[in-house]
C-alpha cells in the first residue's frame, strides 16, 4: 500500500471511526497483545483530542475562564470533532473557533464570546508571529496626510 494511501486511511480509522478503515488499517499496524487494533487508535485519537483540546485552552484562556474549563473542553471536543487539525503546526490550529462559537447553539446567550475569541486569535497570532524590525519613524514621517 502506498504512504499517501495507508496516511489516507489512518485519518479516516481516527477521525471518522470508520470500522472498514479500521479494519484493513489493523492489517499494516502491530498492536499491543493486550488491546485490538480499534482500542489502539481509540488511545492515539484520545490523546490527539487531549492535546488540541489543551491547545485550544492556551490559544483561548479567557473564553475558558469565561465559559468554565468543564464546558470549554466539552466545547472544544466538539469543535475538533468538527474540525481536525490538518497542520503540522499546533500554532496554526483553531483559527476556525471564533466562527465555530458564534454558531454554538449553546453558547448563544454569549454573544459577545465569539468577539473575545477572534480577539484572542490574533493576539496568538501576533505574539507567536515572526519578529519585525523597530517601527522606521523616518519612513513614518515621509508618509502624506
Amino acid at each position: 500500500m502506498e504512504a499517501i494511501a495507508l496516511q489516507n486511511l489512518f485519518l479516516r480509522a481516527v477521525w471518522e471511526r470508520d470500522s472498514i478503515s479500521i479494519e484493513e488499517l489493523s492489517k499494516h499496524i502491530k498492536a499491543p497483545h493486550n488491546l485490538t487494533p480499534a482500542e489502539s487508535l481509540a488511545i492515539y485519537r484520545n490523546n490527539v483530542v487531549g492535546n488540541l483540546s489543551d491547545t485550544l485552552a492556551s490559544i483561548y484562556p479567557v473564553c475558558c475562564q469565561l465559559v468554565g474549563e468543564n464546558f470549554f473542553n466539552a466545547m472544544a471536543i466538539k469543535f475538533i470533532n468538527q474540525f481536525p487539525c490538518l497542520s503540522p503546526d499546533l500554532g496554526d490550529y483553531g483559527e476556525e473557533f471564533p466562527d465555530f462559537l458564534a454558531n454554538f447553539e449553546a453558547v448563544k446567550h454569549l454573544p459577545y464570546l465569539s468577539d473575545v475569541a477572534r480577539l484572542e486569535w490574533h493576539w496568538h497570532r501576533v505574539f507567536c508571529g515572526e519578529d519585525t524590525k523597530g517601527l522606521d519613524f523616518q519612513a513614518l514621517g515621509e508618509i502624506p496626510q
